[in-house]
């Protein structure tokens, strides 16, 4: 439930007519997403450290990669919103919202490769190829787009965080 909360706002915060015509419900949005994210992302930590995930070691690093990913974006979002620096609060706002819609995207990933390939790759212990790749595709190849689309028209990061 939580997830689909998340999903379904996250969406709106990217709405030029919400962050500048209604201020107030960017911020209260941005707010559930952050709230309802971190116990999402230590939630995860938690099920991951205590059971472990279906797809075993492989699995379980990659999806913890992503809850840590998930919770330096929140932090990076709030600490830059909170100093104002609107820059760099949209570009971890961009990444918190990639890394938010990365459970969506893991499912439309699955649901592509089913229609388009079959269940070659996958089996019922999610350790099959297309398995290990998806680990680390519903999250990665999204962040490197973004930093890639930054690089072009800001300049690598090391120049542009100054």
């Amino acid at each position: 439930l939580v997830g689909a909360i998340i999903t379904l706002l996250a969406p709106l915060q990217l709405s030029v007519w919400v962050r500048t015509q209604h201020p107030t419900v960017h911020r209260t949005i941005g707010r559930t997403l952050v709230f309802l994210a971190i116990p999402t992302a230590l939630g995860g930590f938690g099920y991951i450290f205590l059971k472990g995930t279906v797809g075993g070691l492989a699995m379980d690093i990659a999806f913890a990669s992503y809850g840590a990913l998930l919770l330096l974006g929140v932090i990076q979002t709030i600490r830059f919103a909170r100093a104002k620096n609107i820059t760099r609060h949209n570009r971890w706002a961009m990444r918190f919202f990639f890394l938010i819609i990365g459970s969506w995207l893991y499912r439309v990933h699955y649901g592509l490769w089913f229609a388009i390939i079959g269940e070659t790759g996958h089996s019922q212990t999610f350790d099959g190829a297309f398995d290990a790749f998806q680990n680390w595709a519903f999250f990665i190849p999204y962040l490197l787009i973004l930093e890639a689309y930054y690089t072009r028209r800001d300049g690598p990061f090391w120049v542009r965080n100054r």
